[in-house]
């Protein structure tokens, strides 16, 4: 595999990783927005539906931030660029939240 192919991987795994990411953070607020906004009750499958989504939102945390170190420490790309990526996918996939580089 080349530099260029190893790249467009790479930039395809960070993408992967947001998109996982976003979708189950939408669905964690929709139960927020439920349960605290509309003071609607939610019944015991949609409470454990919520939990295990927020336990699976911690993993998938993780998972991320391995993809992007392990791209970052092997080379593949530098820390901004793949930030940039990450970041641009956010935007693509709808997520208003400032993100920070370090």
């Amino acid at each position: 595999m080349n530099d260029k192919e190893l790249k467009e991987k790479a930039k395809e795994l960070l993408y992967e990783s947001e998109r996982k990411n976003v979708r189950i953070g939408q669905a964690i607020r929709e139960y927020e927005h439920r349960f605290y906004d509309e003071s609607d009750a939610l019944d015991d499958v949609e409470m454990e539906d919520w939990k295990s989504k927020e336990l699976y939102l911690i993993d998938l945390r993780n998972e991320r931030d391995t993809i992007f170190n392990t791209i970052v420490l092997l080379g593949v790309m530098s820390r901004e660029e793949a930030a940039d990526i990450v970041c641009n996918a956010g935007k693509e996939l709808g997520v208003n939240e400032i993100r920070t580089r370090r």
